[in-house]
């Protein structure tokens, strides 16, 4: 039990301020201001995740095992290559990015470009150092400064802001985001370095072994499934955008951080049930694998399904409460959000089993699959139906991401992971 507790703190307490700092800083703003605003720091975040993707998986995967036989110079190796590939990405897609802005006509302010190339190269820096902090096991130094740290900041400032009577535009909280994400990102990694590095920088880089340096596959393969998932997340905000005004877009933006709140027990039992699931895998026990899955449906859905509960009875009452009166019309958006959650979780820890037992190219496939039906899906209903029709899109597209993973996993593996568990007998070994 104490894994459960020791693991779900930081990344609970992540979500949570999280959550609450964006919904009071779209409280403090507007619906208009705030939809304004998200359009563009969509755009940004995506960016500076698709530069990362594929490298943080490389520091998990290496750093733990030379960290056991000391090779800190290998370490070092190994995260100076991967932050200056992450950065040479981000500032090409930085710049693909802005070319896009000024050529849609979408964006022409120069002090705007600035901050949005600026805050690309600032938050990919960001999520390669969490990920830097996660292969250390320090999971309070990755999860902490951007969650928590910076959310607590950056509502804090724009609350003084408002209270000073000044006009918080989306080019101010862009600017506000750039300054409180490189301060905190900075200020993590010394205090990183100084608990759980110190020798770090005095160590001499040295290339690592040859079965592992070539980590191009795994970047690859990596970065591959992470532009597909983070395609699924983004493109509902990205497509809607292109088609609504501000307010509106505000609205749904807020609707689908209230969405994110049914697919958070999912977000912790998926990193907290991984170790188990990895070590029933090596052990052959499919035994195991079951009653793991089955306990994952059981949590997962359980808490899905009160989150859905609570807001179909109280919904109003609770966007009121967090985002304020001028987002009550998103409730719609966020129930449907939140039903294709809970058939996310009722399809239980299907993706976590099919990467652990081998079937990645599967997974890879299902991922890019899913992500061309949420764009098949957005387009056809965005257009016709709006915000509720990028709503419905997106439910879908977790849903049938889930079930099909599902489906996969038993067929490809021989491994219930559903609610089904609960209607047959379990499994018994030998």
């Amino acid at each position: 039990m104490r894994w459960l507790m020791s693991g779900s703190v930081p990344i609970l307490l992540g979500m949570i301020f999280s959550f609450l700092g964006t919904a009071f800083v779209a409280r403090m703003v507007g619906p208009s201001v705030f939809g304004e605003y998200i359009f563009f720091l969509t755009w940004i975040s995506v960016v500076a995740l698709l530069a990362k993707s594929g490298h943080e998986w490389t520091l998990l995967k290496i750093i733990p095992g030379r960290l056991k036989i000391g090779a800190l110079g290998q370490i070092r190796y190994l995260l100076r290559r991967a932050f200056l590939a992450v950065m040479l990405r981000a500032v090409i897609g930085a710049v693909i990015l802005i070319g896009l802005a000024v050529f849609s006509g979408r964006l022409s302010d120069p002090l705007s470009l600035v901050l949005g190339f600026a805050l690309v190269l600032v938050l990919a820096f960001a999520e390669l150092r969490r990920s830097w902090a996660l292969a250390h096991r320090a999971v309070w130094l990755s999860d902490a400064p951007e969650s928590i740290a910076k959310s607590l900041v950056l509502a804090g400032t724009v609350a003084v802001f408002v209270a000073l009577g000044v006009d918080v535009k989306a080019g101010t909280l862009l600017a506000l985001n750039l300054s409180i994400t490189f301060v905190t990102a900075v200020v993590a990694t010394l205090i990183f370095l100084r608990l759980f590095a110190p020798a770090l920088l005095l160590a001499r880089p040295e290339p690592l072994p040859r079965d592992l340096s070539d980590t191009r596959g795994v970047v690859q393969s990596m970065g591959f499934a992470a532009l597909a998932n983070i395609s699924m997340r983004n493109l509902d905000l990205i497509m809607l955008g292109l088609l609504v005004d501000a307010a509106t877009l505000g609205l749904y933006a807020a609707a689908s951080r209230l969405g994110l709140l049914a697919a958070g027990p999912i977000m912790v039992l998926d990193r907290l049930v991984a170790p188990v699931l990895a070590e029933a895998v090596d052990a052959g026990d499919p035994v195991k694998l079951e009653s793991t899955a089955k306990r994952f449906v059981l949590l997962a859905g359980a808490g899905s399904a009160s989150i859905l509960g609570a807001f179909f009875m109280l919904g109003e009452s609770i966007i009121e409460f967090s985002f304020g009166v001028n987002y009550v019309e998103g409730l719609i958006f966020a129930l449907i959000i939140m039903t294709g959650n809970l058939v996310a979780a009722l399809a239980g820890p299907a993706g976590v089993v099919m990467i652990l037992g081998g079937a990645h190219r599967e997974s890879a496939m299902i991922t890019a699959m899913s992500a061309l039906a949420s764009l098949a899906l957005l387009a056809l209903f965005t257009p016709m139906y709006g915000a509720i029709g990028a709503a419905i899109a997106t439910a879908l597209a977790i849903s049938l991401k889930a079930i099909i993973s599902a489906i996969v996993v038993e067929r490809r593996l021989h491994i219930k992971t559903t609610f089904v568990l609960f209607l047959s007998a379990p499994r018994l070994n030998g």
